[in-house]
């Protein structure tokens, strides 16, 4: 079962960011978003040049074993998120 999913960041800029998060996952041979989800406007503080962990367990809550997974990760309209996505991990028992 999973244990921990995070999205890892880079700040670019020292700031509270608000984040929007989606989900689109499932196995080989299916649809790639049998399975999806959203969280939207996540406050992140994020500080310039130093690594994040933003746990997206969340989104996450039908996941098995194999299944591929797509995160997509964008600001809203209004604040502007000044980052790098650098990777996602996500751990199992």
């Amino acid at each position: 079962s999973l244990t921990s999913a995070v999205v890892v960041i880079i700040g670019l800029a020292s700031a509270t960011m608000r984040l929007n998060f989606t989900s689109d996952y499932g196995a080989a041979g299916e649809v790639f978003n049998v399975h999806g989800e959203s969280s939207a406007d996540v406050d992140t503080s994020v500080t310039v040049s130093t690594i994040h962990d933003i746990d997206v367990s969340g989104i996450l809550s039908s996941i098995a074993a194999n299944d591929r997974v797509g995160i997509q990760v964008a600001s809203d309209p209004v604040n502007t998120a000044n980052l790098i996505v650098t990777e996602m991990r996500l751990k199992y028992t």
